[in-house]
């Protein structure tokens, strides 16, 4: 049941946005996509070659590996990357908000690798020296932070006020968040 009404039974061949709105009764243009290492590589995948988009997408520390991401070195201030994948990556690929989130501790999507990323997705050129840092440009939001999440721990406090900012200013009304420390 979705708004309503009874959805039919979907085929294995129906959009994903489909089996979305089946699944949640929530319209794509409504929803919030979160990724996490795997599911944010899912994720990646459907911004950069899907049609569906959503209200706004989180990738949280994807399982980059040096298929994607290498040999990248800094030429005249500015990153530069051989790798055909992070290449491919354009402002163009950018439907919905999207932020990329990763820790300084995070060796599975460093900080290093996050902000190229970014740079191409958001045609911004700023270079990571270490520490906190933020960063935003044509709906493109980079946040990199102190804490410690990681496979074990993805869900730190500080990682969760980090997406609730990204999202506060895009959604209407937030769902009531009680079980967090104050």
């Amino acid at each position: 049941v979705s708004e309503g009404k009874l959805v039919d039974i979907l085929s294995p061949q129906a959009p994903d946005a489909d089996y979305g709105l089946a699944m949640s009764g929530i319209k794509p243009s409504e929803q919030v996509w979160i990724g996490f290492h795997a599911g944010a590589n899912s994720l990646l995948d459907q911004l950069m070659t899907g049609s569906e988009s959503c209200k706004a997408a989180v990738v949280l520390s994807p399982m980059l590996d040096s298929q994607q991401i290498d040999d990248a070195i800094i030429v005249n201030g500015n990153y530069q990357n051989q790798s055909e994948w992070i290449n491919s990556l354009s402002p163009q690929m950018v439907r919905q908000p999207i932020l990329l989130l990763t820790s300084n501790g995070d060796d599975i999507a460093t900080p290093y690798q996050m902000t190229l990323m970014y740079n191409k997705f958001s045609s911004d050129s700023i270079i990571h020296m270490g520490g906190v840092y933020h960063a935003d440009q044509n709906d493109v939001f980079l946040s990199i932070t102190d804490s410690g999440f990681h496979a074990t721990v993805p869900l730190h406090s500080q990682t969760i006020e980090e997406i609730l900012r990204f999202l506060n200013p895009l959604v209407e009304q937030l769902p009531e968040m009680t079980a967090l420390p104050r």
